[in-house]
């Protein structure tokens, strides 16, 4: 079983805090809502709702909530992820509703290939006046549950004056055998901004 730390900023008010939430953790910077780490929502973690400094959104909310005048395409597009349509053979960037309602999954190849980055769990969560970090544990399953890779992703969230920044770093570590990321358009770091 992994287990987790949560160190939190020494005053609420002053710096970052970061904690561990229903579906993931929450990380704001004085007080105010800076991103949420989503891990149980889709077939990939990803970051949603991302706040600027002025507390307004950065990232699209479609396809975690339907909104007016907002674009309601490309469902695996979600906020800030990542994704790729080939390591070893299988697909994380698609997902289910990426395919359209009609396509019967048996008869369709995209379905066979759709795999999953599946969140094992937080390795820590800490904060304090300069920075957040999330260190998580991730594994690529195939369809059927098989790990093809794991990885080891760290967020670091930062504040530089009024720009907000975050870091994203990835370490992948194959099994028994050589995994291939294969060359393909639909694969690494994605954001999908707001349609304003």
């Amino acid at each position: 079983a992994l287990g987790f730390a949560v160190l939190p900023a020494a005053a609420a008010s002053s710096g970052f805090t970061a904690e561990k939430a229903g579906t993931g953790a929450v990380v704001k910077f004085n007080g105010t809502p800076f991103a949420e780490y989503v891990v149980d929502q889709a077939n990939k973690p990803y970051l949603f709702p991302v706040h600027g400094p002025t507390g307004k959104a950065m990232t699209r909310v479609f396809p975690m909530q339907k909104v007016d005048g907002e674009q309601h395409d490309h469902p695996h597009h979600r906020a800030i992820n990542f994704g790729h349509q080939d390591i070893g053979g299988f697909d994380t960037w698609s997902e289910r509703a990426s395919f359209p309602a009609t396509v019967d999954p048996a008869k369709h190849a995209g379905f066979a290939r759709l795999g999953a980055i599946q969140h094992r769990g937080f390795k820590s969560i800490t904060a304090d006046a300069k920075q957040a970090t999330l260190l998580t544990d991730n594994d690529y399953v195939t369809p059927d549950g098989k790990k093809v890779i794991s990885e080891v992703r760290r967020l670091t969230f930062r504040v530089e004056g009024e720009t907000r920044l975050i870091d994203f770093d990835q370490e992948f570590t194959a099994g028994d055998s050589p995994v291939i990321f294969g060359d393909k358009k639909d694969a690494g770091l994605s954001i999908r901004v707001p349609t304003s």
